[in-house]
């Protein structure tokens, strides 16, 4: 009984018809923003590091395999986010909201319920971030190193994972990112985190700014433009953090979006450039090449020669 009232208190946060929003969306899709290989099509197709993972009519799932992170073996978007991504129910529907750009919870009443928000614990040694975001991801160390030296990303202990941060214009932290390093590449935001406040570099004033969906496409940017470019990643496709970091650079008439090359960073660029050229900013793409998904495999194309 105790586990049944527990789940009621964690779900009664959103209304019935949010949740089924949330579910309502391509698995498929959800997949591949995880970092996650798919193969087949939208009636019957399978995740290549989870071979046993098998997505039905692109909206639900099953897993054939008895070795489950979390015990379910199949269901909605919702349970599939939990299962792969080590959300809780919360975290899952707010992140499938926000993956749709419908996220519609009162701020007012997010911010009474928000946990307090403490870093996670940093590790001894960065062997492991050097590892993968080095070597798997093909970021080059200079870069790494001023990521480091700003304070905006470290190594997590003890479960290693990298911890991308968003300062206020005080220079306090009020974001934090994790993102995982093993199989799979979890994202998930710190408890605590208020999503406004987006992962940024400012290393101009040259009145633009570009924008990215992830901190890793960030970190792409900055090896792929020589030049000394101010970048902001929004942490999905919600628009808050370039909302406030507008606010904060009034000097910025230039946004140049560089969204994701899959269905929900088209609509996105789609929705946010209509958006923010009716308030008069001038507004652009960048050129990611459409047989690279996002800038992190666009930089690892030229990397290995494929440009």
């Amino acid at each position: 009984m105790k586990g049944k009232k527990e789940m009621e208190m964690k779900r009664r946060f959103y209304k019935k018809e949010d949740i089924e929003r949330a579910n309502d969306v391509s698995l498929i899709q959800v997949a591949e923003k995880l970092g996650y290989h798919v193969r087949g099509n939208g009636r019957y197709a399978f995740i290549a590091e989870m071979d046993s993972l098998r997505i039905f009519n692109d909206r639900t799932w099953y897993r054939f395999s008895k070795k489950t992170c979390t015990g379910l073996i199949g269901g909605n978007a919702v349970k599939f986010l939990r299962e792969t991504a080590g959300m809780n129910f919360n975290e899952a529907v707010r992140w499938l909201l926000e993956f749709q750009g419908r996220e519609e919870e009162d701020q007012a009443e997010r911010t009474m319920k928000r946990k307090p928000f403490v870093l996670p614990e940093r590790s001894g040694t960065n062997d492991i971030l050097m590892h993968y975001l080095h070597d798997i991801r093909g970021i080059t160390e200079e870069t790494i190193g001023e990521m480091m030296q700003l304070g905006i990303l470290y190594e997590s202990y003890p479960k290693h994972d990298l911890v991308f941060v968003g300062f206020d214009e005080n220079g306090e932290a009020r974001y934090a990112a994790l993102h995982g390093t093993g199989t799979g590449s979890f994202k998930k935001d710190v408890p605590g985190s208020e999503k406004e406040y987006g992962v940024h570099v400012d290393r101009s004033n040259a009145g633009s700014v570009i924008v990215t969906e992830a901190a890793i496409d960030l970190m792409s940017c900055l090896d792929l433009d020589t030049d000394r470019v101010n970048i902001l990643a929004l942490g999905g496709l919600h628009d808050s953090p370039l909302e406030r970091y507008l606010k904060e650079h009034d000097d910025v008439q230039d946004i140049i979006f560089a969204l994701d090359n899959d269905g929900p960073g088209k609509d996105a660029f789609r929705r946010l450039a209509e958006k923010y050229r009716q308030l008069g900013f001038r507004v652009s793409g960048y050129p990611i090449p459409e047989e690279f998904k996002d800038l992190n495999e666009y930089l690892l194309g030229i990397r290995r020669g494929n440009k």
